[in-house]
């Protein structure tokens, strides 16, 4: 006979495997809700991006989706909101190649007729302190083609600073899932930058006519 645990259960389970070294227990990611609102004193503004693209080369390969998300954190870089998002897909010069529909799920039907509107883009980020990405190198590479200002802001690697191993042992959640679930700003270079003011949503993509 199956034994069906209550939630309260489970979670004293988890944390009891937690606290022992032989397991490691991954919890369902809960999406925060966007909160429009002014910074309080103290905040800053960051802003974490994604670009999904035609190729690995920025001098000849295009952007066809960028993501980003705007986060609140404290003087202690600790996460208090997620303040805004945009989302674009971005019709390129040529048909995107079958390999990169298969691995990102976008097809030149997703993104036709669609431009990225730069000017919304520069608003989102203008008052972003640090700009984050899993794989800063590749994707500033590809956002300084969409607009210059992603050449003026500080940027941060979650993937070179950001002490994996460390953060394995432990349950904290990593920090490429800040724009849903952490609470901490985690790369070194956080606080770089100037205090930025509140960021807003903008709308999911512009089609040209």
């Amino acid at each position: 006979m199956n034994t069906v645990l209550l939630p309260a259960e489970l979670e004293t389970a988890a944390r009891e495997l937690e606290a022992s070294p032989d397991y490691r227990v991954l919890r369902r990611l809960v999406p925060r809700n966007i909160v429009h609102r002014p910074l309080r004193a103290g905040e800053r503004t960051a802003v974490v991006l994604d670009v999904e693209t035609t190729g690995l080369d920025a001098a000849v390969d295009e952007v066809i989706e960028l993501g980003m998300v705007a986060l609140a954190y404290d003087r202690n870089d600790r996460i208090t909101d997620v303040i805004g998002d945009f989302s674009s897909f971005n019709e390129p010069s040529r048909k995107i190649p079958a390999d990169v529909s298969e691995m990102t799920g976008i097809t030149d039907a997703m993104v036709k007729g669609h431009r990225i509107d730069a000017s919304a883009v520069e608003r989102f980020v203008a008052d972003a302190g640090i700009l984050l990405a899993h794989n800063a190198v590749f994707d500033r590479a590809f956002v300084t083609h969409l607009s210059p200002v992603f050449e003026t802001k500080a940027w941060s690697c979650t993937a070179t600073e950001i002490e994996w191993k460390a953060r394995r042992s432990t349950s904290k959640p990593s920090a490429h899932r800040v724009s849903s679930t952490s609470t901490t700003l985690a790369p070194r270079r956080a606080r770089a930058g100037t205090r930025g003011g509140p960021s807003r949503s903008f709308p999911t993509s512009r089609r040209s006519s």
